[in-house]
Protein backbone atom coordinates (compact mmCIF):
# COMPACT_ATOMS: atom_id res chain seq x y z
CA UNK A 1 0.00 0.00 0.00
CA UNK A 2 1.64 3.31 -0.77
CA UNK A 3 1.94 5.89 1.99
CA UNK A 4 -0.46 8.53 2.52
CA UNK A 5 2.14 11.26 1.06
CA UNK A 6 2.86 8.97 -2.00
CA UNK A 7 -1.02 8.70 -2.69
CA UNK A 8 -2.17 12.10 -2.00
CA UNK A 9 -0.52 13.75 -5.13
CA UNK A 10 -2.85 16.46 -4.76
CA UNK A 11 -2.73 19.70 -2.46
CA UNK A 12 -5.71 20.77 -1.69
CA UNK A 13 -4.33 24.29 -1.84
CA UNK A 14 -5.81 26.71 -4.62
CA UNK A 15 -8.26 24.08 -4.89
CA UNK A 16 -10.76 24.53 -2.45
CA UNK A 17 -13.71 26.82 -3.55
CA UNK A 18 -13.02 29.02 0.47
CA UNK A 19 -9.80 29.38 1.95
CA UNK A 20 -12.01 28.82 5.67
CA UNK A 21 -15.01 26.69 6.18
CA UNK A 22 -18.55 28.40 7.68
CA UNK A 23 -22.19 28.09 7.36
CA UNK A 24 -21.98 30.26 4.58
CA UNK A 25 -18.76 28.95 2.67
CA UNK A 26 -21.43 25.83 2.55
CA UNK A 27 -23.24 27.09 -0.27
CA UNK A 28 -20.55 27.08 -2.51
CA UNK A 29 -21.11 22.92 -2.60
CA UNK A 30 -24.11 21.45 -4.41
CA UNK A 31 -23.96 17.93 -2.67
CA UNK A 32 -22.15 17.20 0.76
CA UNK A 33 -21.16 13.44 1.79
CA UNK A 34 -21.02 12.29 5.10
CA UNK A 35 -19.14 9.02 6.44
CA UNK A 36 -21.16 7.87 9.52
CA UNK A 37 -18.47 6.35 12.17
CA UNK A 38 -17.04 9.26 13.66
CA UNK A 39 -18.39 11.88 11.36
CA UNK A 40 -22.22 11.91 12.07
CA UNK A 41 -21.59 9.01 15.26
CA UNK A 42 -19.45 9.32 18.43
CA UNK A 43 -19.23 5.57 17.06
CA UNK A 44 -15.77 4.85 16.55
CA UNK A 45 -14.77 2.77 20.14
CA UNK A 46 -17.76 1.14 19.43
CA UNK A 47 -16.80 -0.42 16.62
CA UNK A 48 -13.43 -1.02 17.71
CA UNK A 49 -15.37 -2.66 20.79
CA UNK A 50 -17.51 -4.96 18.54
CA UNK A 51 -14.32 -6.89 16.81
CA UNK A 52 -12.54 -7.87 20.25
CA UNK A 53 -15.85 -8.79 21.07
CA UNK A 54 -16.92 -10.89 17.89
CA UNK A 55 -13.30 -12.34 17.64
CA UNK A 56 -13.57 -13.74 21.64
CA UNK A 57 -12.24 -17.34 21.72
CA UNK A 58 -9.51 -16.82 19.09
CA UNK A 59 -5.72 -16.67 19.82
CA UNK A 60 -4.85 -12.91 20.99
CA UNK A 61 -1.75 -12.08 19.01
CA UNK A 62 -4.29 -13.03 16.07
CA UNK A 63 -6.89 -10.36 17.26
CA UNK A 64 -4.29 -7.72 18.25
CA UNK A 65 -3.10 -8.23 14.38
CA UNK A 66 -6.88 -7.29 13.13
CA UNK A 67 -7.26 -4.74 15.40
CA UNK A 68 -4.02 -2.73 14.34
CA UNK A 69 -5.48 -4.00 10.66
CA UNK A 70 -9.14 -2.00 11.72
CA UNK A 71 -7.69 0.87 12.90
CA UNK A 72 -4.93 1.30 10.10
CA UNK A 73 -8.14 1.11 7.51
CA UNK A 74 -10.65 3.07 8.84
CA UNK A 75 -13.61 3.32 6.51
CA UNK A 76 -13.66 -0.05 5.01
CA UNK A 77 -16.31 -2.34 5.64
CA UNK A 78 -16.41 -5.53 8.22
CA UNK A 79 -16.85 -7.65 6.01
CA UNK A 80 -13.39 -7.08 4.10
CA UNK A 81 -11.99 -6.87 7.76
CA UNK A 82 -13.39 -9.95 8.93
CA UNK A 83 -12.46 -12.13 5.17
CA UNK A 84 -8.76 -10.53 6.04
CA UNK A 85 -8.71 -12.14 9.42
CA UNK A 86 -9.44 -15.55 8.52
CA UNK A 87 -7.70 -15.55 5.29
CA UNK A 88 -3.91 -13.68 6.05
CA UNK A 89 -3.62 -13.67 9.95
CA UNK A 90 -5.40 -17.14 10.56
CA UNK A 91 -4.66 -18.58 6.98
CA UNK A 92 -7.49 -20.61 6.72
CA UNK A 93 -8.54 -21.17 3.40
CA UNK A 94 -12.66 -22.33 3.65
CA UNK A 95 -14.42 -20.07 7.07
CA UNK A 96 -17.60 -19.60 5.95
CA UNK A 97 -19.27 -20.66 8.84
CA UNK A 98 -16.68 -18.77 11.04
CA UNK A 99 -17.43 -15.15 8.97
CA UNK A 100 -20.93 -15.66 9.40
CA UNK A 101 -20.86 -16.58 13.06
CA UNK A 102 -18.09 -12.96 14.43
CA UNK A 103 -20.50 -11.05 11.99
CA UNK A 104 -23.86 -12.42 13.95
CA UNK A 105 -21.79 -11.60 16.99
CA UNK A 106 -20.66 -8.03 15.85
CA UNK A 107 -24.28 -6.95 14.92
CA UNK A 108 -25.48 -8.06 18.48
CA UNK A 109 -22.78 -6.21 19.97
CA UNK A 110 -22.86 -3.28 18.48
CA UNK A 111 -25.93 -1.99 16.94
CA UNK A 112 -28.42 -1.19 20.41
CA UNK A 113 -25.06 0.50 21.30
CA UNK A 114 -24.94 2.22 17.82
CA UNK A 115 -28.30 3.86 18.46
CA UNK A 116 -27.87 4.88 21.78
CA UNK A 117 -24.33 6.37 21.29
CA UNK A 118 -24.18 10.11 21.20
CA UNK A 119 -23.66 12.25 17.73
CA UNK A 120 -20.82 14.09 16.87
CA UNK A 121 -20.93 17.40 18.23
CA UNK A 122 -22.96 20.29 15.72
CA UNK A 123 -23.42 17.29 13.35
CA UNK A 124 -27.45 17.74 13.48
CA UNK A 125 -27.50 21.63 13.47
CA UNK A 126 -25.30 21.28 10.67
CA UNK A 127 -27.86 19.04 8.81
CA UNK A 128 -30.56 21.19 9.85
CA UNK A 129 -28.70 24.23 7.84
CA UNK A 130 -28.02 22.37 4.96
CA UNK A 131 -31.50 20.67 4.39
CA UNK A 132 -32.35 25.14 4.81
CA UNK A 133 -30.15 25.97 2.26
CA UNK A 134 -31.89 22.93 0.25
CA UNK A 135 -28.32 21.02 -0.20
CA UNK A 136 -28.09 17.26 -1.22
CA UNK A 137 -26.92 15.31 1.23
CA UNK A 138 -25.95 11.56 1.12
CA UNK A 139 -24.37 9.04 3.64
CA UNK A 140 -21.45 7.15 2.25
CA UNK A 141 -19.98 4.33 4.71
CA UNK A 142 -18.18 1.31 5.28
CA UNK A 143 -20.97 0.30 7.78
CA UNK A 144 -23.27 -2.07 6.73
CA UNK A 145 -26.61 -0.28 4.70
CA UNK A 146 -29.25 -1.77 6.00
CA UNK A 147 -28.33 -1.24 9.67
CA UNK A 148 -27.57 2.08 8.80
CA UNK A 149 -30.98 3.01 7.43
CA UNK A 150 -32.15 1.76 10.59
CA UNK A 151 -29.75 3.52 13.29
CA UNK A 152 -29.92 6.81 11.42
CA UNK A 153 -33.42 6.56 11.32
CA UNK A 154 -33.76 5.85 15.39
CA UNK A 155 -31.38 8.87 15.67
CA UNK A 156 -34.23 10.73 13.66
CA UNK A 157 -31.34 11.91 10.79
CA UNK A 158 -32.47 9.78 7.80
CA UNK A 159 -34.59 12.50 6.19
CA UNK A 160 -31.69 14.95 6.05
CA UNK A 161 -30.14 12.44 3.63
CA UNK A 162 -31.22 11.94 -0.09
CA UNK A 163 -29.62 8.32 0.05
CA UNK A 164 -27.99 6.48 2.65
CA UNK A 165 -25.40 3.93 1.10
CA UNK A 166 -22.99 1.46 3.01
CA UNK A 167 -21.66 -1.95 2.32
CA UNK A 168 -21.20 -4.35 0.81
CA UNK A 169 -20.38 -1.90 -1.86
CA UNK A 170 -17.05 -0.12 -1.41
CA UNK A 171 -16.75 3.44 -1.31
CA UNK A 172 -15.61 3.38 -4.78
CA UNK A 173 -17.87 1.74 -6.22
CA UNK A 174 -20.71 3.61 -4.50
CA UNK A 175 -19.16 7.05 -5.49
CA UNK A 176 -19.04 6.37 -9.19
CA UNK A 177 -22.60 5.23 -9.10
CA UNK A 178 -23.75 8.13 -7.12
CA UNK A 179 -22.07 10.68 -9.54
CA UNK A 180 -23.41 8.55 -12.95
CA UNK A 181 -27.05 8.53 -11.74
CA UNK A 182 -27.48 11.62 -10.55
CA UNK A 183 -25.45 13.90 -13.30
CA UNK A 184 -23.55 15.57 -10.20
CA UNK A 185 -19.97 16.50 -10.55
CA UNK A 186 -17.61 15.48 -7.86
CA UNK A 187 -15.82 19.11 -8.50
CA UNK A 188 -19.46 20.55 -6.67
CA UNK A 189 -19.27 18.18 -4.09
CA UNK A 190 -17.59 17.71 -0.48
CA UNK A 191 -16.65 15.08 1.80
CA UNK A 192 -16.76 14.86 5.65
CA UNK A 193 -14.36 11.83 6.52
CA UNK A 194 -12.55 10.55 9.48
CA UNK A 195 -10.21 7.94 7.77
CA UNK A 196 -7.24 7.81 5.45
CA UNK A 197 -9.76 5.54 2.91
CA UNK A 198 -12.18 8.49 2.51
CA UNK A 199 -8.97 10.38 1.09
CA UNK A 200 -7.99 8.01 -0.91
CA UNK A 201 -11.56 7.57 -2.98
CA UNK A 202 -12.15 11.18 -2.90
CA UNK A 203 -8.64 11.64 -4.34
CA UNK A 204 -10.13 8.97 -7.56
CA UNK A 205 -12.93 11.40 -8.40
CA UNK A 206 -10.81 14.98 -7.68
CA UNK A 207 -13.26 15.55 -4.91
CA UNK A 208 -11.92 17.67 -1.60
CA UNK A 209 -12.49 15.91 1.58
CA UNK A 210 -12.04 17.42 4.80
CA UNK A 211 -10.97 15.68 8.17
CA UNK A 212 -13.15 15.42 11.19
CA UNK A 213 -10.57 14.50 13.62
CA UNK A 214 -12.88 14.14 16.81
CA UNK A 215 -12.12 10.40 17.07
CA UNK A 216 -10.63 9.26 14.30
CA UNK A 217 -8.37 6.35 14.42
CA UNK A 218 -6.29 7.57 11.49
CA UNK A 219 -2.67 8.18 13.48
CA UNK A 220 -1.28 10.83 12.02
CA UNK A 221 -3.84 12.09 10.08
CA UNK A 222 -4.16 15.36 11.09
CA UNK A 223 -0.28 16.23 10.58
CA UNK A 224 -0.50 14.45 7.23
CA UNK A 225 -3.56 16.91 6.49
CA UNK A 226 -1.70 19.82 7.38
CA UNK A 227 1.88 18.63 5.01
CA UNK A 228 -0.62 18.20 1.99
CA UNK A 229 -2.93 21.41 2.67
CA UNK A 230 -6.13 19.40 3.34
CA UNK A 231 -8.50 21.42 5.55
CA UNK A 232 -9.55 19.63 9.06
CA UNK A 233 -12.04 20.53 11.51
CA UNK A 234 -12.45 18.93 15.22
CA UNK A 235 -16.07 18.94 15.26
CA UNK A 236 -19.07 20.51 13.04
CA UNK A 237 -19.42 23.26 15.93
CA UNK A 238 -16.47 25.10 14.48
CA UNK A 239 -18.47 25.22 11.52
CA UNK A 240 -20.27 28.77 11.89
Amino acid sequence: MKSPIEYFHRSNAGVSKVDGLSRKSLQAYDLVIFDCDGVILDSNSIKSEAFRYSLTGYPTDAVDELMEFHHQNGGISRYIKFEYFFSKILGNVAFEQELENVLNHFRTYAFDRLIECPLVPGIEEILIYLSSQQKRCFVISGADEVELHEILRAHGLNGYFETVFGSPATKTEIMRVLFKTTGMSPHSGLFFGDSEEDFRVCDQFDMECILVSHRTNWKNGSNICRELGRREITDFTTIR
